[in-house]
């Protein structure tokens, strides 16, 4: 790190890690700060210090997958290039968290402990997937509340205009949840 980090200040950047970190962020200092993230030595001691919201960087998928010629084609998909662009800045990203609540077992696709948030990403392809989508999110909402997450994000793709922003936060956030937030980035795939 310390051989290389005055190249990184110097603006020798990585066209596929680098730049598309720098799209998603707006701003060099964060690329800089989350290769310090994944290079300390200690987790917990974490240079990243400006608040970034996980809903936009969600949002900034399809430029990001653009950029290194990434084709998205189903939830799986999604989910490994959002941990990418997530891992960075939230080195203690978890990629297979698990609640287990007293009658089932829940997984939902990401979750960062460091702020108690559980990511959960979605796609639409049809008319009709909308329908299954939006059951799914509100069984989401009802059972992945437990302690100490607080946060839920969902990252939705769709291929084409299926349902607006302002129409699932209408549905979903008239659920009733013990989440502090709950956050929906919608995009394009």
């Amino acid at each position: 790190w310390k051989t290389h980090e005055e190249n990184l200040f110097d603006s020798y950047m990585s066209a596929y890690v680098d730049e598309p970190m720098l799209r998603v962020t707006d701003t060099f200092w964060e690329v800089i700060a989350s290769v310090r993230n994944l290079a300390s030595a200690n987790v917990s001691q974490n240079y990243y210090t400006k608040d970034v919201r996980i809903k936009n960087i969600l949002e900034a998928i399809p430029n990001s997958s653009h950029l290194i010629n990434y084709s998205i084609k189903n939830e799986p998909d999604i989910d490994k290039f959002a941990e990418s662009l997530l891992l960075p800045l939230y080195p203690d990203l978890n990629s297979t968290p698990s609640l287990t609540l007293a009658d089932s077992y829940r997984q939902p696709d990401s979750a960062i402990p460091s702020i108690n948030t559980l990511i959960e990403y979605k796609i639409i392809t049809t008319k009709e997937a909308r329908s299954k989508v939006i059951d799914e999110m509100q069984a989401d909402i009802r059972n992945y509340y437990q302690l100490p997450w607080d946060h839920l994000v969902f990252g939705i793709g769709q291929s084409e205009p299926f349902i607006t922003k302002e129409r699932l936060e209408g549905v979903l956030l008239a659920e009733p949840t013990s989440f502090k937030s709950i956050e929906i980035a919608l995009f394009k795939i």
